[in-house]
């Protein structure tokens, strides 16, 4: 029943990477949304599990397995060295960067059908007999960050202080949580 979760996230990053034209050392499923590669390049997408939560006819019914299951995708954007007293222009145009990347997220994830049927071929290839996602409950929108978040240093492996002891402003990051993938199985 869990098993749909790997193939969902599996189709949400192939579609991740066809819309935004990312190869694979740019977009990856990670066991963590704030887990980035500490050798990614300047942009970096990451999805993540965003977990389970038991479906309402799961409640209702003795025989039927019931389970919703979401993402969340992450972006992450790399910025030059910049002087503090110059980082508000790199922090609006990082916004935009981001905030443009995640408008093609959403437009490529949120309620599209395809992203469920990739991901019920993915299923069927490793589990042939298993049902897949219900083709009528695609993923959607939950929530959004309410604001992007700085990223130090120490989130691509450096020091979390630079030697003079400033902060190590390294970039930006904001995600998308996707959820309502639906997955019923008949219990045996």
């Amino acid at each position: 029943m869990l098993s749909a979760e790997p193939a969902l996230l599996q189709a949400v990053t192939e579609a991740v990477r066809k819309v935004l034209d990312l190869q694979e050392s740019a977009c990856n499923v990670e066991y963590d949304a704030d887990f980035v590669p500490q050798t990614s390049g300047d942009v970096y997408v990451s999805v993540s599990p965003e977990g389970f939560r038991v479906g309402p006819r799961h409640d209702s019914s003795g025989g039927i397995y019931d389970v919703v299951m979401g993402c969340r995708v992450s972006v992450y954007l790399r910025s030059r060295n910049t002087p503090r007293d110059q980082r508000r222009s790199l922090y609006l145009d990082q916004v935009i960067g981001v905030n443009t990347r995640l408008d093609k997220i959403v437009k490529a994830v949120d309620w599209q059908r395809s992203v469920i049927v990739r991901a019920n071929a993915i299923l069927a290839a490793s589990e042939p007999t298993a049902l897949g996602l219900m083709p009528g409950t695609p993923l959607r929108i939950t929530s959004v960050d309410s604001k992007p978040r700085p990223i130090v240093g120490e989130v691509y492996g450096a020091s979390t202080q630079s030697a003079a002891g400033a902060d190590t402003y390294v970039g930006l990051t904001r995600g998308i949580t996707f959820g309502g993938a639906r997955r019923m199985e008949l219990k045996t």
